[in-house]
């Protein structure tokens, strides 16, 4: 093995064997997530005094989002891709058409929506630690994928380099926003008042997370990725809707560095545009200083 490669995390399994075929990790943890997330969410409701059945509801009405949007995107590219904020978008959606129908309000509904897409989402990035999927940066310690992980999606690129456990990090983010959230509901926040501390601090802390995350196969625009620049829109919506002192807070943050980035980048390209071009290969420089042809 190059000397610059190194041996891959003993623990980093991307598949188990399950009645004698063997089942990616990343999906077992969505299932096993999805079912804690809907469970948990219908636990909360019965505690605080909601409506459990209305909860149960929306936890249906989200597992159908998912499936629209993964079966559409695979119609789209081809692929079974799975971006997150994709999905959560549709059950955001799908949260407000039910909301009438669970008896708990659009606000209220909201709250355990993302009780609900929390403890999917952060048992899901274990998931995706363990397969190699979303991966971090290079760096000169971390995890180790190993060749094994390139058949579930890892690049192939970065095998046998140590790279940034972003996806850890994510869910444990994640597991504690959630858990903050699950209390708040509990306490008897103002309805709303969990789904938009939730919704702005992750977007938050996720568009902060992107810069630790590998550049291959990651698509960006003006120096953001496709996932930085949906964490802005939506902490602008929560401002825009909730108008709480978190989500100004977060606004604020992730507007500013944003733009400090995006500025950064379209000086940079224009310093490259405004650059003479070089030299023909074919030319070289004279004793007097002038060119001429080789």
């Amino acid at each position: 093995m190059p000397a610059e490669l190194r041996s891959p995390t003993r623990w980093l399994v991307p598949a188990v064997d399950v009645g004698g075929s063997a089942q990616s990790v990343w999906r077992l943890c969505a299932l096993g997530g999805y079912a804690s997330g809907a469970l948990g969410s219908v636990a909360i409701a019965a505690v605080s005094g909601d409506a459990p059945l209305g909860v149960a509801l929306l936890a249906v009405g989200a597992a159908l989002a998912f499936l629209l949007v993964t079966a559409v995107t695979l119609v789209v590219t081809g692929e079974e891709v799975y971006i997150f904020f994709h999905h959560a978008i549709a059950v955001v959606a799908t949260t407000a058409a039910l909301a009438s129908a669970t008896g708990l309000g659009l606000a209220r509904s909201m709250d355990y929506a993302m009780v609900g897409l929390g403890v999917c989402l952060a048992i899901g990035r274990v998931g995706c630690l363990m397969v190699g999927c979303c991966p971090g940066r290079p760096a000169s310690r971390g995890i180790v994928y190993g060749v094994g992980h390139v058949d579930h999606g890892f690049p192939a690129a970065l095998v046998g380099r140590p790279l940034v456990p972003v996806q850890a990090a994510e869910a444990a983010v994640v597991a504690v926003l959630t858990g903050i959230t699950a209390a708040m509901i509990l306490a008897g926040a103002r309805p709303g008042a969990a789904a938009a501390l939730w919704l702005a601090t992750y977007a938050t802390a996720r568009f902060g997370l992107e810069f630790g995350r590998s550049e291959i196969d990651h698509h960006s625009a003006a120096g953001l990725t496709q996932a930085q620049w949906t964490a802005l829109v939506i902490v602008g919506v929560v401002v825009a809707v909730d108008r709480g002192p978190v989500g100004v807070a977060a606004l604020v943050v992730v507007a500013s560095v944003a733009a400090g980035r995006v500025g950064v980048v379209l000086r940079r390209r224009a310093r490259i545009l405004a650059a003479p071009p070089p030299a023909p290969a074919n030319l070289r420089r004279s004793p007097a200083g002038s060119t001429s042809p080789g």
